[in-house]
C-alpha cells in the first residue's frame, strides 16, 4: 500500500508543469534567521507602494516594518520604543492618505496614536494623550480617520483627524462601567461615522451638533439590545440587530435616518438568525444567516436593501460557528466564497448573482473533507487563497475561475502535515506578499511574483537544452533574438524551489549543475525586459 504523501509526492513531480507555472513563492527576508519567527502578528496595511507590518527582532523588539516588495527594501521603519522592548502590541494598521496609522507605546504604559510614511522622520506621534489603550476601533473615510479611545476610568471618546497633528481632535465622550458595552462597533460612509451603543445607532460628521441619535432599535426604546457586525456598503450601513438582549439577531440596514432603519428579514423562526459578512457586490449586498432553529449553520442570502428584495440566495452554509467563511472576494464578474456540502466539504464557490451560475469551482480536498479557502484576495485578475491541501496543511492556492487554473503554489512546510497557513495578503505592484509559517525559516514575509502568472503558457523566449536527459553538463541554446547580456538562468526542482541560478555568455551555454538529486526540473531563462522562457529538464544523475 502506497502512503498517501508518497502518493502526492509522486504525482506532484510528474505533474509538476501543471502547478509550477511560472510563478514561485520566496523568502522576502529572514527577519530572524534560522528557524526564529520575526513577524508575530498579522496586522498589515499596504500605502504609498509599502506593505506594512509588525516585524520582531530581539535587539528592538516589536516594531512597525515596511517592505516594497523586494529584500533590500524589507527594513525597521523606527524603533519607536528604544531598545528591546516592543512598542507595536495587538493595534491594527489603518492606511489612510497615503500613510499607515497605528497605536504605538514609548514607554510600555501609554499607547497613542501614530502615522507613518515607511520613513524615520516621516513617523510621528499624532495624539499623546493618557489613555491606557488607544485606539482600540479605527476605520478610514474619505476625508476623515475615526478612531476610539479607553482609559482606566472607563472613559471612552471618539476622534476624528484629517491626517494632521492639528487636525485631529476629540469628537465626543462617554462614561460606562463597562467600555465594551457602549463604543464597540464603528463604521464610516464617505465621512460620516456610524456608532452603536448597545441597541442605539448614533452618526456624527466629526461636530457636536452633527452628532445624533439615528434609531434605538431595541423594543420599547429602552436600549435593551445589542448591535453587532456594523459594516459600511455604498451610502448605508448593515448590521446584525438584538432588540431585547436575547441574542435573536437579525439583519438590519440604515440610511442613516429615523425612518431609512429597519429589520430587513427574520431569517430563522426559531431564535437566532446571525447575520453577518455582509458584502457588496452586482447593486446588492451578500451576507451569511441561519433559517432554522441551529443558529450555527449559516446560508447565503442577499439583499437589495429592501424587506422585500431580503431573501436566502443559495441553501449552501457558507458559515458555521467558530469559523468561515473569514472572507468573501469580488470583481466585476464574480462572487466567490467558501460553499459547503454534505457531499464536497467546504470549497470554493463563486456566483454571477444568478442560481444557475452559482455553483463550486473545485472540489480543492476531493469528497466529504474540507479544505475551508480563507484570506481570499485578487492580483491581477486572479484570486489568490489559503486552503487545506490534502495532509499538507493550509497552504497558497490560486483560482481563475476554473476547476482547471485552480491549484496550490507550493508547500512551505513540506513532508509535514502542518500548513504554512499564509495570511495578510496583499499586492504591492506587481508582487503578492503574505506571512506564512515555513518550518526552515520560521513565521517571516514571503513574495510571489503575479506578473508570470499571468503570462501566455506559451514562453515567449523558446530555448534547447541538451542532452535531455542528461547525466553531465548542459548546454543551452538561445535563439539569434536573446538578448542574452541581460539575461540570466535559474534552475527549480520539483516543489518550486530554486537550486541554482547562472548568467548565460552566450547565445549558447554549458552549465555545469551541482550534484543534485535525479529527477524532474525545470530551466528558467529570463531577461530585464520581461521576456521569459522555461523548459523541463530531467536529470538522470
Amino acid at each position: 500500500m502506497i502512503h498517501k504523501r508518497n502518493t502526492l509526492l509522486l504525482l506532484l513531480t510528474l505533474c509538476a508543469c501543471l502547478r509550477l507555472g511560472a510563478q514561485q513563492i520566496t523568502l522576502l527576508r529572514d527577519i530572524i534567521p534560522f528557524d526564529g519567527d520575526g513577524v508575530t502578528k498579522d496586522f498589515v496595511a499596504v500605502a504609498d507602494g509599502k506593505y506594512f507590518f509588525y516585524g520582531s527582532t530581539a535587539a528592538a523588539g516589536r516594531e512597525l516594518w515596511a517592505t516594497d516588495g523586494t529584500t533590500a527594501g524589507t527594513k525597521l521603519v523606527k524603533d519607536i520604543y528604544p531598545g528591546s522592548q516592543s512598542s507595536c502590541e495587538d493595534y491594527p494598521l489603518v492606511t489612510f492618505k497615503g500613510k499607515a496609522w497605528f497605536g504605538a507605546t514609548t514607554d510600555g504604559f501609554q499607547y497613542h496614536l501614530w502615522s507613518s510614511d515607511g520613513t524615520d522622520a516621516g513617523t510621528i506621534q499624532v495624539v499623546a494623550d493618557s489613555r491606557l489603550h488607544l485606539p482600540r476601533l479605527m476605520v478610514a473615510g474619505t476625508n476623515y480617520l475615526y478612531f476610539v479611545t479607553t482609559n482606566s476610568t472607563n472613559k471612552v471618546t471618539l476622534w476624528q483627524s484629517d491626517g494632521t497633528v492639528v487636525g485631529t481632535k476629540k469628537v465626543t465622550e462617554t462614561v460606562g462601567t463597562t467600555s465594551l458595552q457602549l463604543l464597540d462597533q464603528i463604521a464610516v460612509v464617505g465621512d460620516v461615522c456610524y456608532m452603536s451603543l448597545k441597541a442605539q445607532l448614533w452618526k456624527t460628521d466629526g461636530t457636536q451638533a452633527g452628532t445624533v441619535l439615528v434609531k434605538d432599535i431595541s423594543t420599547g426604546g429602552n436600549n435593551f439590545g445589542d448591535i453587532n457586525e456594523l459594516t459600511a456598503v455604498g451610502n448605508k450601513v448593515y448590521f446584525a440587530g438584538d432588540k431585547n438582549f436575547n441574542a435573536w439577531y437579525t439583519p438590519w440596514v440604515s440610511d442613516g435616518t429615523t425612518a431609512g432603519t429597519f429589520e430587513l428579514a427574520m431569517p430563522n423562526q426559531f431564535g437566532n438568525s446571525n447575520p453577518g459578512w455582509f458584502f457588496p457586490f452586482k447593486n446588492k449586498v451578500y451576507f451569511a444567516a441561519a433559517n432554522s432553529s441551529s443558529s450555527f449553520a449559516r446560508t447565503l442570502w442577499s439583499t437589495d436593501g429592501t424587506k422585500a428584495g431580503t431573501a436566502q440566495f443559495k441553501d449552501v452554509i457558507i458559515a458555521e460557528s467558530g469559523n468561515g467563511p473569514a472572507d468573501m472576494a469580488a470583481d466585476a464578474n464574480y462572487l466567490y466564497f467558501a460553499g459547503k456540502t454534505a457531499a464536497d466539504g467546504s470549497e470554493l464557490w463563486r456566483t454571477d448573482g444568478t442560481l444557475a451560475n452559482t455553483k463550486m469551482v473545485k472540489d480543492l480536498d476531493p469528497g466529504m473533507y474540507s479544505s475551508s479557502p480563507v484570506q481570499l484576495t485578487f492580483g491581477n485578475g486572479k484570486l489568490y487563497f489559503q486552503a487545506d491541501w490534502f495532509d499538507e496543511g493550509e497552504e497558497l492556492w490560486v483560482s481563475d475561475g476554473t476547476e482547471a487554473g485552480s491549484k496550490v503554489l507550493g508547500d512551505l512546510q513540506p513532508l509535514t502535515s502542518d500548513g504554512s497557513r499564509p495570511r495578510s495578503i496583499r499586492q504591492v505592484g506587481n508582487t503578492l506578499i503574505f506571512i506564512a509559517d515555513d518550518n526552515l525559516y520560521g513565521t517571516e514575509l514571503f513574495t510571489l511574483d503575479i506578473t508570470s502568472g499571468t503570462r501566455s503558457p506559451r514562453p515567449e523566449i523558446e530555448f534547447t537544452v541538451s542532452p535531455n536527459p542528461a547525466t553531465g553538463p548542459l548546454r543551452v541554446t538561445l535563439p539569434e533574438t536573446a538578448n542574452w547580456q541581460e539575461g540570466r538562468f535559474r534552475l527549480l526542482n520539483a516543489a518550486g524551489a530554486a537550486v541554482w541560478e547562472g548568467l548565460p555568455v552566450g547565445t549558447v551555454t554549458d552549465l555545469s549543475l551541482p550534484a543534485l538529486a535525479p529527477g524532474l526540473y525545470w530551466m528558467e531563462y529570463a531577461e530585464q525586459g520581461g521576456k521569459f522562457g522555461r523548459t523541463a529538464v530531467t536529470l538522470l544523475r
